[in-house]
């Protein structure tokens, strides 16, 4: 039984292509969570739509995931971001292997949805950066976070005073008190939105330079990236 838990601010247009692909999964034992922070447009009404639980409050993206967790009722928690749509046995090997391999958190590797190669090439560069620091400062991102509730709780959640990386933080301190390992017999599938909106140039960029301040001046507390939830489409 587990919990998936996903934030939303405007969502209409991707999380219907998330919804269907979770209710066409073959492992069925799940609850979906919606936790929206407050949005303008018909995402409330595509969630009541897929019978998913709902809870508004306006927050970034840690917050929502926090908020989730609260009413989640199934100790094993999946965060997923709303622009991935997942394969139909996705689900059932994620908790296989989850199981397997007794751990406490798991992130997989991402694949482009788009089937550009320059987004295929982007991807692989960035599953190489989450290879190579697995077992030295394990980061996950938040398209993907498999834990235990238990661990998600000791932690108080994900830090709400981080504005980026408070997905990668909040892998790095559960990896602490728990086992944490990337899942090899599945990947999430994202949507090139964020590329197509900023740039592929731009925003590999702006990821390295995440990347970089990440790991040698600690998550990122400032507006200095100028991250918005949900400005990869504008309010109705």
């Amino acid at each position: 039984m587990i919990s998936v838990i996903i934030p939303t601010l405007n969502e209409e247009e991707c999380l219907p292509l998330l919804l269907t692909s979770l209710k066409s999964q073959t492992f069925k034992d799940f609850e979906i969570i919606v936790s929206d922070g407050n949005s303008k447009d018909k995402t409330i009404k595509i969630a009541e739509k897929y019978g998913c639980k709902i809870i508004q409050k306006k927050g970034l993206p840690g917050e929502a995931r926090n908020y989730g967790a609260e009413i989640a009722k199934y100790e094993l928690l999946l965060f997923l971001d709303a622009d991935v749509i997942l394969p139909s046995d996705f689900i059932e090997k994620a908790v296989k292997e989850f199981k397997e391999k007794d751990l406490s958190i798991a992130s997989c590797y991402i694949k482009s949805s788009s089937g550009k190669k320059i987004d295929r090439f982007l991807y692989g560069v960035a599953n190489l950066y989450f290879k190579i620091n697995r077992f030295v400062l394990p980061q996950a991102v938040g398209h993907c976070i498999m834990v235990k509730k238990t661990v998600h709780h000791r932690l108080g959640g994900f830090n709400k005073g981080i504005k980026v990386t408070e997905d990668m933080e909040y892998t790095v301190r559960a990896s602490r008190i728990g086992k944490f390992d990337y899942l090899r017999k599945v990947k999430v599938p994202v949507c090139s939105r964020r590329l197509d909106k900023e740039g592929r140039l731009k925003m590999s960029v702006k990821y390295y330079f995440i990347a970089l301040h990440f790991l040698f001046v600690g998550p990122i507390k400032s507006d200095v990236f100028n991250y918005r939830f949900g400005h990869y489409k504008e309010d109705p």
